[in-house]
């Protein structure tokens, strides 16, 4: 699909306004073409040794599952299914989305079902026990920031003192894209492998909790005289190390340590979404929030239909949608014009999260709720 259009904004964070008829809530928003199109890296493990794969600006879509024939990133994870993670570029913001019916996704450490990257940066993704690092943007260098004054921690490594904020995860590593960036003047010679290994850890909080989570395989972390496996919670005064190099917390804005593990239970409700793909930069998106699991709606011209679109190209009753859990199933209701599943035409398709509906005029992208998609 070409010239796709992000119809909220370069920082989706445009003024919205909403609209409300017979209990139906879209959203409208002014659309605004996305110039330039970073591309993706992703690095991921091969048993100890980290491998890179590019995907250029041209690269809209990959796949990360256990098959290599189905995805373009395979990973050794046995829980895993063929196909188990997309990410996806819809004008400048690449969606990593869960597509598999486990739940096996986790992203900077929290189980998580999507995430948006929004500008240049990174993620880290972990599918059960696969690690992998997605990196976004031309430029990876980054441009250093002042110290937050609300909600931080400050990160010492000898007499190297750093303050980042909790609300973002902080990378270390000896990546260029990493926060906190291990370098040749922090590391002795003996200890030049580490120079080698781009990702070592991540810090992150939740629920206003400090954790800490290893990703080298070679270098994990060690706190309180045990190899961490799992995100594992740090507060003010904790001391850690990786590989020959002591790190502690100096001060944190988050709650001291509560237990020693973090307790993930209660995290957002999955509710897909119909995010419109603009092709004229004078048109405006209209995205649909769709119901929860087992509920089926219609789109269509006429009045009775569920979620109505005026478009003579849509008929009175077009499609109806049937949602599960990860899934839509998409059935033409005998539309005059047809209704299209990436591109192809369907009498009924079972869509996941990445894929795109077209109705008349109109093309969405299915994925998850947002509070970034407005």
């Amino acid at each position: 699909m070409s010239n796709i259009k992000n119809p909220q904004g370069g920082d989706l964070n445009p003024d919205t306004v909403i609209k409300k008829t017979a209990g139906n809530e879209t959203a409208r928003m002014s659309a605004t073409v996305i110039d330039k199109q970073p591309h993706m890296v992703c690095h991921y493990m091969t048993g100890k040794e980290w491998q890179q794969k590019e995907f250029t600006a041209k690269k809209t879509k990959y796949r990360i599952g256990s098959s290599s024939q189905d995805s373009e990133v395979g990973i050794p994870e046995p829980e895993a299914e063929r196909i188990q993670v997309v990410v996806r570029k819809v004008g400048g913001i690449w969606f990593v989305m869960e597509y598999a019916r486990t739940d096996l996704l986790h992203i900077n450490g929290i189980p998580n079902y999507q995430y948006l990257l929004l500008k240049d940066g990174y993620c880290y993704v972990r599918i059960g026990s696969s690690k992998l690092v997605l990196v976004k943007g031309d430029s990876q260098k980054k441009i250093p920031q002042g110290p937050p004054s609300d909600n931080k921690f400050i990160l010492k490594q000898d007499d190297s003192s750093m303050a980042f904020s909790t609300l973002k995860p902080c990378m270390i590593g000896a990546h260029p894209s990493a926060d906190f960036i291990v370098n040749s003047s922090m590391v002795e010679n003996n200890l030049d492998p580490m120079l080698k290994e781009p990702f070592l850890a991540i810090i992150n909080s939740y629920k206003n909790q400090l954790f800490i989570d290893s990703i080298s395989e070679k270098f994990p972390v060690l706190l309180k005289g045990r190899t961490i496996t799992d995100p594992t919670p740090i507060c003010t005064g904790a001391t850690f190390s990786i590989g020959e190099l002591s790190f502690s917390i100096a001060e944190s804005t988050t709650v001291n340590q509560t237990g020693d593990f973090i307790d993930f239970s209660g995290t957002q409700k999955k509710t897909f979404m119909l995010l419109e793909v603009l092709n004229d930069d004078n048109q405006t998106a209209v995205n649909i929030i769709l119901p929860g699991s087992g509920k089926a709606v219609t789109i269509g011209r006429g009045t009775d239909a569920t979620y109505q679109i005026v478009d003579q190209q849509i008929s009175k009753q077009h499609v109806q949608l049937i949602i599960y859990d990860k899934s839509v199933l998409a059935s033409d209701l005998g539309s005059t014009n047809g209704t299209f599943v990436n591109d192809e035409k369907i009498r009924k398709k079972l869509m996941h999260a990445g894929d795109f509906i077209t109705v008349g005029d109109h093309t969405f992208f299915l994925c998850y709720k947002d509070k970034n998609l407005g």
